[in-house]
């Protein structure tokens, strides 16, 4: 790891964006579909060591945010209707704890 950020970018998001029924066409040219191919286009060609994700969703209160410390992420959009699209994401443990101990200095 280099300890140097080499990319940030704000996704677009929004489960109304997706379609009602099935997945979301990777050969549709929509602009949600053109953003998200944008955005991980640029994210690979930095070729990061580490992908930190800040989500404005996630559990938080004024005073501070969250930081998910379990070896394995999983998520759905079954809330939204939509239980077909699901992500599934490993953590760093070890940068979980840098961050931590650097959040509290």
């Amino acid at each position: 790891m280099s300890g140097r950020i080499v990319f940030a970018g704000v996704m677009p998001h929004g489960a109304e964006l997706l379609p009602a029924e099935g997945l979301l066409d990777a050969t549709a040219d929509t602009p949600l579909l053109l953003a998200c191919k944008a955005l991980g286009a640029a994210v690979a060609e930095t070729k990061p060591d580490v992908i930190i994700w800040i989500d404005p969703h996630a559990p938080s209160t004024r005073q501070a945010m969250g930081l998910f410390s379990s070896p394995l992420l999983r998520g759905d959009l079954a809330a939204f209707g939509r239980p077909h699209v699901d992500l599934e994401l490993r953590t760093d443990l070890q940068l979980s704890q840098i961050i931590l101990g650097l959040a509290k200095e």
